[in-house]
Formats: C-alpha cells, structure tokens, sequence
C-alpha cells in the first residue's frame, strides 16, 4: 500500500470490485478511482500501522456468496461465466 499511496494523486485505480459486488463492504458504485481520492476518502487508508490496517479490513465482511468455491475454481482455469 505503502508504494501505491507514493502515487500522485491523478493516478487512475480501476478496481477489480465495485459497489454491488459480493467481495467487499463498503464500495463505491464507480468503477474507477483515483489515488487522490482514495488517499481522502477510504478509511481504510487513514493509518500507516499494518495491524490497524487489516484489523480495518476484517470489519463487517460479508459472508461469502453461496457458490464462491465455483467462482474460485472457474477464475483459476481462466473460465469466463456469464451471471445474469
């Protein structure tokens, strides 16, 4: 995290996950970011002490979706799905 926050603030983030995905809590609906913005906004990124850090990513996580052992299984093969 440390590199990435060395970033000037106009560095563009297109995040893997977005608001509505099942892999976080908390996510904006953008699909795209930029460091600055991150840098003033996500919580997360508010202490520079690593076990505060994850200790703020492991708060409220949500369960994992019903079928992630699939999910994980097809990224792994390099399987496009189609969810509708």
């Amino acid at each position: 995290m440390r590199r990435l926050l060395e970033l000037p603030d106009g560095v563009l983030v297109l995040p893997s996950h977005y608001g509505g995905s099942v892999c976080g809590r908390s996510l904006s609906g953008n699909p795209f970011s930029t460091i600055g913005f991150e840098r003033g906004h996500n919580r997360a990124l508010a202490t520079a002490d690593v076990e505060a850090f994850v200790r703020e990513l492991l708060v409220d996580v949500p369960p994992p979706p019903a079928d992630q052992a699939a999910i994980v299984t097809a990224n792994r093969a390099g399987i496009a799905t189609a969810r509708a």
